[in-house]
């Protein structure tokens, strides 16, 4: 399961906002805000890879433990 609150935590402790994410990640705003807030349950996996690069991160990061 992905743990929606470490992207918000990651993107902050890189000192990044949405948008900022979102263009490294090649994602829309929308996307980042809708992942941060919980409103998207589920990640394609193209979208976590997307993420983990842009926040230099593996995906285990992401996932709930």
């Amino acid at each position: 399961m992905f743990n929606l609150s470490r992207v918000k935590e990651l993107r902050k402790e890189l000192g990044l906002t949405q948008a900022e994410l979102a263009t490294r990640s090649k994602l829309t705003i929308t996307t980042i805000s809708q992942i941060e807030n919980g409103h998207k349950t589920y990640i394609k996996p193209d979208t976590m890879k997307a993420l983990t690069d842009a926040l230099r991160t593996e995906a285990d990061a992401l996932l709930a433990t």
